[in-house]
């Protein structure tokens, strides 16, 4: 077999290899987060390119996730209209977390024995920050996405707000353009690159060359880029 990097649009570098008993592509994240595309000996540049095109829609739900910073006391997680200060307090259930507040500045407590290691404190964490992500999502995230899509010209039928730790975003045959709550823990112009890819699929509802190249014009050229940065991002929140 031989193996060469090449560059896969839209998720980076990916290792090539060519299996002489291969008969179809296949591709997949290894272990170490790194994507590998096998392919027949003897394919072209033409046949590995449309492959790419066809398997990258795939792969990069399928990428995997930048770790998480560290959600602990003295942390301070701030966003355009939001800001949750993270304290240690025996406020907080015995091993557990509690909420202050759940407006533009917010409260996480964390009580001194939890154990922040634990799956379950992870879980609470998430529910507690999500809880005033939520109330704060209509207020903020939807008169961002509002004014993005007057700029563009383009109108969905309906906004909404959901709860996905995974979809970002997702938009309905009928028009329905839904936004997580936990876009408020990203920076400006990542939520504002989730709301143009939705944007896009107004008009085409696959991730064919036409969606990335419309959503590449909505996002100024910059799709790529804000993907990369997306796939890179340390989420404040464990997901």
């Amino acid at each position: 077999m031989k193996s060469e990097y090449i560059e896969w649009p839209g998720l980076g570098r990916a290792l090539l290899v060519r299996n002489p008993r291969a008969r179809r592509f296949a591709a997949r994240w290894t272990a170490p987060g790194e994507l590998r595309l096998s392919v027949p000996a003897r394919a072209t540049a033409a046949q590995i390119a449309a492959a790419m095109e066809q398997l990258g829609p795939r792969m990069l739900p399928r990428a995997p996730q930048a770790a998480g910073a560290p959600c602990r006391p003295g942390t301070v997680i701030e966003t355009t209209g939001l800001k949750i200060t993270v304290e240690s307090s025996h406020q907080a259930p015995a091993g557990g977390v509690a909420l202050r507040g759940t407006t533009a500045e917010a409260t996480l407590l964390i009580h001194p024995d939890a154990d922040a290691a634990s799956a379950a404190v992870a879980r609470a964490i998430t529910r507690l920050l999500m809880r005033v992500a939520a109330h704060r999502a209509t207020a903020v995230l939807l008169p961002m996405a509002r004014a993005t899509a007057e700029r563009l010209g383009v109108r969905p039928r309906r906004w909404a707000i959901g709860r996905g730790l995974r979809t970002l975003g997702t938009c309905s045959p009928s028009g329905t353009v839904t936004l997580s709550a936990a876009l408020m823990f990203l920076p400006d112009e990542l939520r504002e690159y989730i709301v143009c890819h939705e944007l896009a699929h107004l008009t085409h509802m696959d991730h064919s060359a036409r969606f990335h190249a419309l959503c590449d014009r909505y996002c100024g050229g910059r799709e790529a880029a804000l993907r990369a940065a997306l796939r890179a991002f340390r989420w404040p929140i464990p997901r």
